[in-house]
C-alpha cells in the first residue's frame, strides 16, 4: 500500500494483528515506475500497484505498524501542529486589524478573537499534557525523550517528532538515513564530464523534521559553544550561511543518534573534558 499519513495507519495495525503481510511503498516511487501516464482515477492507480508489486516482488521488505503509543503520539502532535498553525494565523490577523482605530467593530471583533486566541493556548496546554501523559506509560519512550532533550537545539516538539519518525530510533539504522529521510543530507550531481556540480540537498524529503530541524539548528548556533564556533569559522571562510545551518542540521541529528546508543545525554567538549579532568583528580 501507498503511505497516506494517518489514514493507514488503523488499517496497518489491523493487519499486522490478524498477522497478515504488508509492504508500504512511498507513493511518488510508485507512480514513477509507471512510466509515462495519462489520467488518474482508484480502478487506474490500483493497477499501477499491482504492477509495481509484480516487477519489484523480489526486492519487497514488509513493514510493521508504530507502537499503539506512537500511533497516537503522531494523532496528538499532528492536532497540536494544525491548533498551533491556526493560533498564528490568528494572531497575525488581530496584529493586521490593530492598526485601524476608533472603529467599535473592529474592537469588539478584536476582543472576540483574543477571547478565542486565549482558549486556543489552552487546547494547546491541554494537548502538550496529553503528549507527556502518554510519554510517561512507556518509559524506553520518556528516556529516549530525556536524553535528546540534553541535546543543544531540541525542544519538546523537536523530540516528540523525532521519536514518532524514528519509531523511537529503530527505523533507521544510522543517522545518515535520516538525514537522506529529512532532506539535509547533501547529494552530488554528475553527469559525465559536462554536468558537475556541488552537492545539493534534495527536495524530496520529510519537509516537517526538515523545517524542525532549521529551528534547533538556529537556536543550538546561539547556545552551543561548539556550534557558534564552527558557524562563525565557517562563515568566515566564505561559505554559504544555508550551508552552514545544514551542517549544524546534521550534526544535530548525529548527537540525536549518538545519545540514543550510548543511552546517556549529550555533554560538550568542554563538559567532556571537565569531568575527565575531575576523574583524574579522583
Amino acid at each position: 500500500m501507498e503511505h497516506t499519513g494517518l489514514y493507514d495507519l488503523e488499517l496497518s495495525q489491523y493487519f499486522y494483528e490478524k498477522g497478515l503481510n504488508y509492504s508500504h511503498r512511498n507513493p511518488l516511487e510508485i507512480k514513477r515506475s509507471s512510466g509515462i501516464s495519462r489520467g488518474k482515477s482508484d480502478r487506474m492507480d490500483a493497477r499501477r500497484i499491482a504492477q509495481f508489486i509484480r516487477k519489484e516482488r523480489d526486492d519487497l521488505h514488509l513493514s510493521r505498524p508504530n507502537s499503539s503509543i506512537l500511533i497516537q503520539l503522531h494523532r496528538l502532535f499532528a492536532a497540536r501542529e494544525l491548533l498551533s498553525k491556526h493560533k498564528r494565523a490568528l494572531g497575525q490577523h488581530i496584529g493586521s486589524i490593530s492598526v485601524i482605530k476608533g472603529d467599535s467593530v473592529v474592537k469588539k471583533l478584536q476582543r472576540k478573537l483574543r477571547s478565542i486566541a486565549r482558549q486556543e493556548e489552552k487546547q494547546l496546554k491541554a494537548i502538550e499534557e496529553q503528549i507527556m501523559e502518554l510519554l510517561k506509560t512507556d518509559l524506553a519512550l520518556l528516556n529516549n525523550y530525556k536524553l535528546l532533550l540534553s541535546i543543544p537545539g531540541i525542544g519538546k516538539v523537536n523530540a516528540v517528532y523525532l521519536l514518532i519518525t524514528t519509531r523511537n530510533f529503530t527505523a533507521f539504522q544510522t543517522w545518515r538515513q535520516y538525514a537522506a529521510y529529512a532532506g539535509t543530507a547533501p547529494f552530488e550531481k554528475q553527469s559525465g564530464s559536462s554536468l558537475k556540480g556541488s552537492k545539493r540537498v534534495n527536495h524530496f524529503a520529510n519537509k516537517k523534521a526538515k523545517a524542525l530541524l532549521t529551528t534547533a539548528a538556529k537556536v543550538a548556533k546561539r547556545h552551543d559553544y561548539e556550534l557558534k564556533k564552527f558557524y562563525d569559522e565557517k562563515i568566515q571562510a566564505g561559505k554559504h550561511k544555508f550551508w552552514v545551518i545544514n551542517a549544524i542540521r546534521n550534526k544535530i541529528i548525529s548527537r540525536a543518534f549518538a545519545v540514543i546508543e550510548r543511552q546517556s545525554g549529550y555533554k560538550s567538549v568542554d563538559q567532556f573534558c571537565k569531568w575527565k579532568q575531575e576523574r583524574l583528580a579522583a
